[in-house]
């Protein structure tokens, strides 16, 4: 279940706490759901998007400074190739796997907004889509389809649906209908 979202108030706190400001699709984002009921397995319903879960303002608080620590460490050691491969202060993470892998919004120079997923099995930075919109969109669109969602990789996920998804309540909700604040 998808939890309400933040208002201005606290994406600016959320901002301040981070240290710069947040990407716009992450923060329509966050104004319309910040976070999930967390589930009790990759396998159980609760996952926001292939098979992450929604952080919430704490939860990418906590992961934003372990990008950051871990950064500083690697420059520390004399690691500049792995500042940005492995960890980056500007990595924004917005969901987490039950695996612990996050994806997050990157806010670098040169790479403003692109998505991306940093997997503790395979610690590389690893681009998904080159923005939040894009990647909610291609979401939505393959989930209203019964379509597969093609990923770097060769990976894919695939479901079958009707075009809609039970957000907690006896609704039924249309995906597009969730991304309306910022999928154009």
């Amino acid at each position: 279940m998808l939890l309400p979202g933040i208002g201005a108030e606290e994406l600016g706190t959320l901002e301040r706490e981070i240290g710069f400001p947040l990407d716009g699709g992450l923060k329509a984002l966050l104004s319309v759901c910040c976070g999930v009921v967390t589930p009790a397995s990759s396998m159980a319903p609760g996952a926001f998007f292939l098979q992450y879960s929604l952080l919430d303002a704490a939860g990418i608080v906590e992961w934003q400074r372990y990008f950051a620590n871990a950064e500083r460490d690697l420059v520390a050691d004399g690691d500049h190739w792995g500042a940005g491969m492995l960890a980056h202060h500007s990595w924004v993470p917005f969901a987490q796997a039950n695996t612990g892998d996050l994806l997050f919004v990157d806010h670098r120079d040169g790479h403003e907004g692109e998505v991306g997923e940093m997997s503790f099995g395979d610690p590389r930075y690893r681009l998904l889509r080159p923005g939040l919109t894009e990647a909610l969109h291609d979401m939505c669109v393959a989930v209203e389809e019964s379509a597969p969602l093609l990923l770097p990789e060769l990976r894919r996920i695939q479901w079958c649906t009707r075009g809609a998804c039970w957000s907690g309540t006896s609704t039924p909700v249309r995906f597009r209908d969730l991304s309306a604040g910022f999928v154009g």
